[in-house]
């Protein structure tokens, strides 16, 4: 993650500030990417008539009707009532098609949510094409108001009745559809207003929006071949480490947060660059300045295939004196495999099961619309799709539900009942999928771990969960793995009764520092070369080593190729990294030797003041080519080249 760093700039911003006098935006961007493209807003919601609007008869202000000697002559009014009926039947014939074109199109919605999808869009249908309002629209139109204003008073007194029906979660749901409707309705009346959703996000798009849910990130990528479509993403809300925003990054695209009136000057189609290396979003650049970032984002294209092509050659990794280090990818949705195969890790080294949670969530009941039946239909379509070679499925490490922090909207109370009822089905899934995965004859390939565990006795609880819940199926049970990311679970490790050990080191992280991970501002306080941090890595994988218990690490610091050395200093032998990061992760591992890499821990960890620290680490990945930007010396090679035969990376 990188805060703005106004000392930093490069000479294209600075040429930019100084020769083409264009509007520069500071911002805040979660990793040095560089990128350019047209802006493209998100405008799907309601289109509220203006006072003016409603005060007009027959499209005649007070003003105008003063003028005349009497009443508005019959032909006048005819022929705006003519004229506002045939825009109400034109606007809604479009919202019919739109959503008809919508269910056309979900046979090809993701496996994650294509029933629930098929089913939702049946039903809206039906009601879209009802002709329920019709009547009222034209009643309100003969009395001489405009489309607009009929249109958007005859949903809102169905909207507010509906919505006065708390106790009845149907009437919710309606309430929220007929929002919808009405919004698309409107923009499709409003020649000036162009109805965008994430559907319709064009390629090389930069995307604006306030917010971005976990469950809309699949319209980044190209339905039918995976591939990110999206350039860019802003928003003027929300943390830098919030999940969304590390899903974002995860998929390789450029991702900044803005302050609410950077948004305010951006139009859709505007041309914009966003600089990540120096922290700036560039509107309205001239050619010569778009020329030169093209250049610079070809640049990051060719590093990024080629580092990519050395990937596709090995699935292990050794570093530079033969130390075998394993680098798995996170993984979330089903959109995600042709990326997650390009890359070519050795297995998922973190199911995210929250985001399909989040993707079968209903607002109006506050329940998640997934059984047991569902997560293991889901989890088997997509260990089946990620396997790259004839092995039927990949080695894959779920994590159990985690409705923490801004994983859910819920209250307290019912989140927890909600992650503990979610925690059970996914155990029942496991235990049938993984019984099923051996009766084919491919061995153990599911592994389990429980999110923030914080004592020994509460591992217990979950062990005899998994236990209960595969004898249910007549199943063999999973012995589980833990999550490291609760500071007080460090002082238990001796007891600990595990399969493995995971540290998350995004709340590892911020609960040792005491800060916020989902604050805004939280990124300038985030140091992972903290010796206290330093300190608990240190513990977790001596207690590993001593034990014998696999130890990983995951979060978005096992992604940061300049923090790779670091942790292999701190005895991580095993990561799981976002798929972007995979090749370069890769590629670093490589250059690194371990007894170089642990002298440095040991330094880092001895340094009093943060900025001695990071010049540390910043000295060391030189020695390795690897620049503060995140350039790759692809043509480097060790001052003392020694040799590694069985490492095809090197």
């Amino acid at each position: 993650m990188t805060d703005k760093n106004q000392d930093n700039k490069s000479n294209l911003t600075d040429e930019f500030h100084s020769g083409h006098g264009a509007l520069s935006i500071d911002a805040n961007f979660a990793a040095p990417k560089v990128t350019v493209g047209e802006i493209f807003i998100l405008e799907n919601n309601r289109i509220e008539p203006t006072d003016e609007d409603k005060a007009k008869r027959y499209g005649l202000s007070v003003n105008d009707t003063e003028g005349l000697s009497g009443d508005i002559p019959d032909d006048v009014k005819q022929k705006y009532i003519k004229e506002q009926m045939e825009r109400y039947e034109d606007a809604r014939d479009r919202t019919i098609v739109t959503y008809e074109n919508h269910l056309a199109n979900a046979d090809n919605a993701l496996i994650e949510v294509r029933d629930i999808t098929k089913a939702s869009l049946e039903a809206e249908l039906m009601l879209v094409n009802g002709s329920s309002f019709d009547e009222k629209v034209f009643e309100m139109i003969k009395d001489g108001v405009s489309a607009e204003v009929a249109l958007d008073e005859a949903y809102e007194e169905k909207i507010q009745l509906f919505s006065s029906m708390v106790d009845n979660p149907y009437f919710q749901k309606t309430a929220i559809e007929l929002e919808q409707h009405r919004a698309t309705m409107q923009h499709h009346l409003h020649p000036d207003k162009s109805l965008s959703t994430l559907d319709d996000i064009k390629e090389g798009a930069i995307v604006v929006s306030s917010t971005f849910p976990l469950h809309a990130l699949s319209s980044f990528r190209d339905k039918s071949t995976g591939k990110t479509i999206v350039n860019g993403a802003i928003t003027d809300e929300g943390s830098l480490e919030s999940h969304g925003a590390i899903l974002i990054a995860a998929m390789g695209i450029a991702y900044a947060r803005i302050d609410a009136e950077g948004i305010t000057r951006m139009k859709n189609g505007d041309k914009a660059v966003m600089d990540g290396k120096s922290g700036n979003v560039l509107l309205h650049p001239n050619n010569s300045t778009i020329e030169a970032y093209d250049d610079l984002v070809e640049e990051q294209g060719d590093l990024s295939d080629a580092l990519l092509q050395k990937s596709a050659q090995v699935q292990s990794i050794k570093t530079r004196d033969g130390v075998e280090i394993t680098i798995n990818a996170n993984f979330s949705r089903s959109d995600e495999v042709h990326d997650f195969k390009r890359a070519n890790p050795s297995g998922i080294g973190l199911y995210r099961t929250e985001v399909i949670a989040d993707m079968r969530y209903n607002k109006v009941t506050e329940t998640y619309d997934v059984k047991a039946e569902d997560w293991k239909r889901i989890f088997e379509h997509n260990m089946r799709s990620a396997v790259s070679k004839d092995d039927g499925y990949i080695h894959t490490t779920i994590r159990t539900a985690d409705l923490a922090g801004d994983k859910s909207d819920l209250a307290k109370e019912k989140r927890e009942e909600a992650q503990e009822k979610m925690t059970r089905d996914q155990m029942i899934a496991v235990a049938k999928l993984q019984s099923d995965i051996s009766n084919q004859g491919y061995g153990q390939k599911i592994k389990v771990m429980i999110p923030m565990i914080s004592s020994c006795e509460e591992m217990n609880d979950k062990q005899e969960m998994m236990d209960r819940c595969a004898q249910e199926v007549g199943a063999k049970t999973i012995k589980l793995g833990c999550m490291v990311e609760v500071p007080a679970l460090i002082t238990e490790l001796d007891k600990l009764d595990t399969a493995f050990m995971s540290v998350g080191s995004n709340d590892l992280i911020h609960s040792i520092l005491s800060i916020d991970r989902y604050d805004s501002e939280s990124i300038k306080k985030y140091d992972p070369t903290n010796p206290a941090v330093l300190k608990a890595f240190d513990q977790i994988t001596s207690v590993g080593e001593a034990r014998d218990i696999p130890v990983s690490i995951c979060g978005n610091l096992a992604s940061d190729p300049h923090h790779t050395a670091l942790l292999i200093g701190a005895g991580f032998n095993s990561m799981s990294v976002s798929i972007d990061a995979v090749p370069v992760i890769k590629e670093i591992t490589s250059r690194i030797d371990t007894i170089e890499a642990r002298k440095l821990f040991e330094a880092i960890r001895e340094t009093e003041t943060r900025a001695e620290r990071e010049d540390l680490l910043e000295e060391f990945n030189d020695s390795i080519g690897l620049s503060a930007d995140g350039r790759i010396d692809l043509d480097w090679q060790p001052a003392d080249v020694r040799s590694n035969p069985s490492n095809d990376m090197v």
